[in-house]
């Protein structure tokens, strides 16, 4: 019987929110059987907070677009630290997520304060590349002050990829880094993929997702394949814009479920383009559910496979990308299953919670 561990995860974002930090979490409070899980979050997103279960919810507001900062003036946020203050125990373990959120301040503080061991989990692979000057100044000041003691004065320091390890090495000069890859947990439904082959890019249609490029590659070729766009952001007017005329399909919000069911049931070409990640969920997704994919040669992705549905081209090369889109209609049954066996293996959620309590405990 294994010794028992209580869990307390900071965070910046839970879902509904979406993004890949806030779903790390979720798993990790979803799958936790080693007894109690807690999650700490901003409100953002969170409309009632009844409805959830072990989550403590604190007031705050996006000082910028994704930058959640907590309301300390407010009563409210004096009360969700009373009540998680009545749930530690000599067995509880204090987690955070990524160094530039204020979600793991607050985490780093509490866990001093109450004398709790504390494990800090890195995403991040480089400085904050936001596209905006002033913003990025600001950030990797604060990421090489303030920040720092995320990574300095945890009890231990959890890195989701090679590429995040060795960024903190070197910029932290932190050598005792481990990697903790995270689980993927998808249903393995026996669909037999539609005949058609068709293009696919799933994130948020900002300019970092570079999916303008993408576009730009699909409509210089003249491919007749149709292309399906998953999600919304800022740059959707553009992207739509730049779309007109042409077999391409905007689906917007979808719910990943979704998203899954649709990539297991048809045979799907999936594009990331982004020129900033960290280990994107989304190509290991793509992986497990037997499709090609075609990557961005950023930060961690390319040490998710290196078998060869995985291509890994050098932003934003557009004739690379053309290159290799074609290849993929010529070849797509011949490698579609090649990862399958090593991804559900390397990012089995069991044994990635198993692994998370060895380092924690």
């Amino acid at each position: 019987m294994q010794e028992q561990i209580n869990i307390i995860q900071f965070t910046p974002y839970y879902p509904p929110h979406i993004g890949w930090v806030e779903k790390v979490v979720y798993d990790i409070h979803e799958n936790w059987n080693d007894w109690e899980s807690l999650v700490v979050t901003s409100n953002i997103w969170i409309e009632n907070i009844d409805v959830w279960e072990n989550i403590i919810v604190y007031p705050a507001f996006n000082i910028v677009n994704n930058f959640p900062f907590p309301k300390f003036w407010k009563p409210d946020f004096w009360k969700a630290i009373k009540k998680l203050q009545k749930n530690i125990t000599s067995d509880t373990r204090i987690i955070t997520h990524t160094r530039f959120f204020f979600s793991s301040i607050v985490g780093w503080i509490f866990a001093r304060k109450n004398k709790l061991k504390w494990t800090h989990i890195e995403h991040g692979s480089a400085f904050v590349n936001s596209g905006n000057t002033l913003i990025d100044i600001c950030s990797k000041v604060y990421d090489i002050t303030l920040w720092k003691y995320c990574i300095k004065k945890s009890d231990t320091v959890l890195a989701i990829s090679t590429a995040a390890k060795v960024f903190l090495e070197l910029t932290y000069k932190r050598v005792d880094i481990d990697i903790w890859y995270r689980g993927i947990d998808i249903m393995k439904n026996i669909i037999e993929k539609q005949w058609d082959i068709c293009f696919v890019f799933v994130g948020r249609l900002t300019k970092l997702k570079n999916v303008s490029s993408l576009l730009e590659s699909y409509k210089k070729w003249n491919f007749t394949q149709k292309l399906y766009i998953f999600w919304d952001g800022d740059e959707k007017q553009n992207l739509e814009n730049q779309s007109k005329w042409k077999n391409i399909e905007f689906l917007w919000a979808t719910d990943n479920q979704k998203i899954i069911d649709f990539l297991q049931k048809n045979k799907c070409i999936v594009i990331n383009s982004s020129i900033q990640e960290w280990l994107p969920t989304i190509v290991i997704e793509w992986l497990i559910t037997k499709n090609l994919v075609i990557a961005t040669n950023v930060w961690g992705t390319s040490e998710i496979s290196s078998y060869k549905d995985l291509l890994i081209y050098e932003a934003p090369d557009i004739e690379s990308l053309i290159t290799h889109m074609k290849q993929w209609l010529k070849n797509y049954d011949s490698y579609s299953w090649e990862s399958y066996n090593y991804i559900n293996v390397k990012f089995s959620m069991k044994n990635s919670i198993n692994n998370l309590y060895n380092y924690i405990k």
